[in-house]
């Protein structure tokens, strides 16, 4: 059985340089990998569909992915 390896999460204020920090560890090792999350905002400046999230309109969400309101 082959295992995962090593989850990294890169968490830091806006503009602290995140993105940059994993383009360059992107192109410094081949075997790294991006996760893209999931978000039901709306999109911000050029943020592409499944570049940098997968955006999705909450009203589109199957039931039990929608967010309870008690």
């Amino acid at each position: 059985m082959e295992y995962p390896g090593n989850l990294f999460v890169v968490a830091a204020p806006s503009g602290a340089g995140k993105s940059s920090l994993v383009k360059a560890l992107l192109e410094l090792d081949s075997h790294v990998q991006l996760s893209v999350s999931h978000t039901t905002r709306a999109p911000r400046g050029q943020e592409k569909h499944g570049r940098e999230y997968f955006l999705y309109l909450s009203k589109n969400l199957t039931p039990w992915c929608r967010p309870m309101h008690l």
